[in-house]
């Protein structure tokens, strides 16, 4: 607590909360009707886990100091609706500027100070903002703005309000009032929450809304610290920067598991999200930090910092992690038994504070490069950078938009013929589909060429094989070009089809996936149709050339 001293001489008290870092901007943090009960404390220690020094000052103590009420019971809500209604506004207005001067002067503010106030205290932050001109103030469903917009052009410092659509002590009419009078001045944004009741903000509350009352809170720490965060800013970033610092030390340099727990909240978690690996609270981390971290991390183990950005909760690391896989790495590749092979891996790691500790870390990297380098995941046909993907952020300077291609290997007979180099857009069905048109076309030319011979041959042999000789010189004279046909009219038809397929379907994927150049398959397209041709027409030379002596003995046999 902390006693504040009114402007005609009286003092009173206010609950004081202070940042972890000792210093920052400040917030009065101006009561509901209920007092300055667990739900306000809550919200100063809130903020001021965030880097910000709160006063949130009693402003009944004229009628009763020390008032904790609860809107649980009917007692309390007629109390705190009695107590409300014997508040003299103007008298709550100035003890909050008394508050306002208190917090400027006191040693751990930065002198920059806001407003914040929920129900009458968001109506007490607006009056503070057009009467004692705070660096900047935020309302929450505010009771009675509307009888005071006649002070609106007095605003001198930036206004937020948060108004609930549903709130009958705020209603339509008022609402309307507000947005006429405020909503054109620069310095005031207002966020409607149609769907909202009065309250919506106050965790525990009748009405109180999760995601709404997120994204008002996230928007008003947003506004705070775009208003008040000046040179106390630097002082609250590098104190977290030296905290992350100082916890990787524990992890990667000392190795020792209960240094590095003393930096996190008890109810810390570690989440390494392409592989889930981690744990929650300290009894887990515990457990995973002395079993499956700490003493899996190779000897050679590197991290090279690229970028480090703080905000006012948060640090966002991003580096090169770099190890040899020499030992079992359960944290980062569980169940895979060292390979002794290299990996340079980007890697991303989200760190939320509360109380000036860890309250959790979020670690990501590409899984698959890391694969890629272990020697488990074919590069060939899938998207994946490997190291590449390492020295890409190291030097921005290296070519992008030509390493990730698909190499496409097309089956044929066992042997792979390599058609073209598409992108990664060509999946895996269409390949399939490519296939079975292919057979298709090959299967029903090769049936086709051998239903013919046989009935030539077949007819020729019943019709004129009357005699043992004539038989076996018919077939003989036929049976030789039948068979040498049907050879040669296979690869034929291999080199048509293909062509033919190829041309068909793979035009038909470049136009689907707009590549406007295929070199490779162009260039066996051409070949493919040359040999068909070259098929053809041998196949019919020999074809002629055998058949035209057994024709010719056919023919004397039977005229002659």
């Amino acid at each position: 607590m902390i006693t504040i001293k009114s402007f005609d001489g009286a003092e009173f008290d206010g609950y004081l909360a202070l940042p972890d870092g000792g210093y920052g901007p400040g917030i009065v943090l101006l009561q509901e009707i209920f007092g300055v009960n667990e739900s306000m404390r809550t919200v100063a220690d809130w903020y001021a886990a965030r880097g910000f020094v709160v006063v949130c000052p009693d402003l009944f103590w004229r009628q009763e100091p020390g008032v904790q009420l609860t809107d649980h019971t009917e007692a309390d809500l007629q109390k705190a609706f009695a107590l409300y209604a014997g508040l003299d506004e103007a008298k709550a207005v100035d003890d909050s500027a008394a508050a306002l001067e208190l917090l400027r002067r006191h040693p751990a503010c930065n002198g920059k100070v806001g407003a914040l106030g929920f129900c009458l205290g968001g109506n007490l932050a607006y009056l503070l903002a057009v009467r004692y001109q705070p660096d900047c103030a935020v309302g929450y469903y505010g009771v009675s703005i509307e009888k005071s917009l006649a002070e609106a052009p007095n605003l001198s410092s930036p206004l937020m309000l948060h108004i609930a659509g549903k709130d009958k002590y705020c209603p339509p009419a008022a609402q309307a009032q507000i947005h006429q009078a405020l909503g054109a001045d620069a310095l005031v944004t207002i966020h409607d929450y149609p769907e909202q009741d009065h309250a919506f903000g106050r965790r525990g509350g009748e009405h109180y809304d999760a995601a709404a009352a997120e994204l008002a809170h996230l928007r008003t720490l947003e506004f705070f610290v775009r208003h008040l965060v000046g040179s106390g800013r630097a002082d609250a970033q590098t104190r977290l920067s030296d905290i992350w610092d100082e916890h990787v030390k524990y992890e990667f340099a000392t190795r020792d598991t209960e240094d590095t727990l003393r930096t996190m909240v008890p109810d810390a978690y570690v989440n390494h999200v392409p592989v889930m690996t981690g744990g929650v609270g300290h009894e887990q981390l515990r457990e995973f930090y002395s079993r499956r971290f700490i003493p899996q991390m190779p000897p050679d183990t590197s991290m090279t910092p690229v970028s480090r950005t703080i905000g006012v909760d948060q640090v966002v690391d991003e580096m090169v992690f770099e190890f040899t896989h020499t030992v079992k790495m359960d944290w980062m590749l569980p169940g895979v038994e060292p390979t002794g092979k290299h990996v340079k891996v980007p890697l991303v790691v989200i760190v939320h504070f509360r109380d000036g500790k860890l309250a959790h870390e979020h670690i990501y990297w590409d899984q698959a490069s890391v694969l890629v380098q272990l020697g488990l995941i074919d590069q060939a046909r899938l998207p994946v950078a490997g190291v590449a993907s390492a020295e890409k952020v190291l030097d921005p300077s290296l070519p992008a938009n030509e390493g990730v291609y698909v190499k496409l290997m097309y089956k044929c007979q066992n042997k792979e013929i390599d058609i073209s180099d598409l992108t990664n857009k060509l999946v895996e069905e269409e390949f399939v589909r490519l296939n079975r048109a292919y057979e298709f076309h090959l299967d029903f030319g090769l049936k086709a060429v051998a239903f013919f011979y046989a009935a030539v041959g077949g007819v020729l042999s019943i019709y004129f094989g009357k005699s043992e000789k004539s038989w076996a010189v018919t077939w003989i004279l036929l049976g030789i070009p039948t068979i040498m046909s049907a050879i040669l009219c296979y690869y034929f038809f291999h080199g048509v089809c293909l062509w033919r397929v190829h041309t068909a379907y793979m035009k038909k994927l470049a136009d689907r996936l707009k590549i406007t150049q295929l070199p490779n398959f162009d260039l066996l397209s051409r070949l493919l149709r040359a040999f068909g041709f070259v098929f053809l027409i041998t196949c019919l030379a020999f074809t002629m050339f055998l058949l035209i002596p057994g024709i010719t003995w056919l023919y004397r046999v039977i005229w002659q």
